[in-house]
């Protein structure tokens, strides 16, 4: 089999060094065929060498690493981001569902990277993850989030989302247009994911969208009724801070 070939986009020569020497260390189906320190002569080395993966840099002088992607025409490569964002863009590039690796770098989160790229090399599922990160990052808070459903991504809007239910380690994603996914990804993940958002774990098996709740009935334990008409019951050590995190969401 051929040598993964990758190119490796990073201003500062050392950090490039770094990358190109841990791949060799932890992964010997890749080959860092060229090294770039900016967008200019990384485009260049992209359309002469055709490569399979980019290692690319974000925050880069004159062009960043976006400003790269927008330039290239018809990418068939893989990407995996290296940044030292801010906890929304990070957010961002989780939500979308997309590899990075954050400075410093250790060898250890090379090695994890690259084996989930050759993960989806082989569904030939992630390019679309790409894009949605790129209109994710624009604003403060992404928009979008990846469903990996059937071997290939769905991109849903966020505040379209009504609630997720759990079902072992999958979980059941309902939308306002009445359709359902069913994706192999536990709630406890969304959770971690939506918790900037309006969303909130009401439940062991139920985490809802608050700004999608119709109705809230305090009586008897408590329940409350979603707009798609589904009934939930409040979790009696929940049902407090939910009334409180409801307040707080939708002043």
């Amino acid at each position: 089999m051929e040598p993964i070939k990758a190119i490796v986009v990073d201003d500062e020569r050392h950090a490039a060094d770094l990358i190109e020497t841990m791949v060799n260390n932890c992964c010997p189906e890749v080959e860092v065929c060229a090294k770039a320190n900016s967008v200019i002569e990384a485009l260049k080395k992209i359309n002469e060498l055709k490569p399979d993966l980019l290692f690319l840099d974000i925050e880069m002088p004159y062009a960043n690493g976006f400003d790269l992607l927008k330039a290239v025409e018809n990418r068939t490569f893989d990407v995996v981001f290296i940044t030292a964002y801010d906890r929304y863009a990070v957010q961002a590039f989780r939500v979308s569902a997309v590899d990075y690796l954050l400075k410093p770098l250790n060898e250890k989160d090379v090695s994890a990277a690259i084996k989930k790229v050759l993960e989806k090399r082989k569904t030939k599922s992630g390019f679309g993850r790409v894009e949605n990160l790129m209109e994710n990052i624009s604003g403060k808070k992404p928009k979008r989030i990846a469903l990996f459903i059937n071997d290939c991504d769905t991109f849903v809007e966020i505040d379209d989302i009504v609630r997720f239910e759990a079902d072992n380690r999958y979980t059941t994603v309902y939308m306002t247009n009445n359709v359902k996914h069913f994706v192999s990804r536990n709630i406890g993940e969304f959770e971690e994911l939506l918790n900037e958002y309006n969303f909130f774990r009401i439940h062991r098996s139920h985490l809802i969208n608050t700004a999608q709740v119709k109705s809230v009935h305090k009586r008897d334990g408590g329940y409350l009724t979603m707009v798609d008409g589904t009934q939930i019951e409040i979790s009696r050590r929940k049902k407090d801070e939910f009334l409180q995190k409801l307040k707080e969401f939708h002043l």
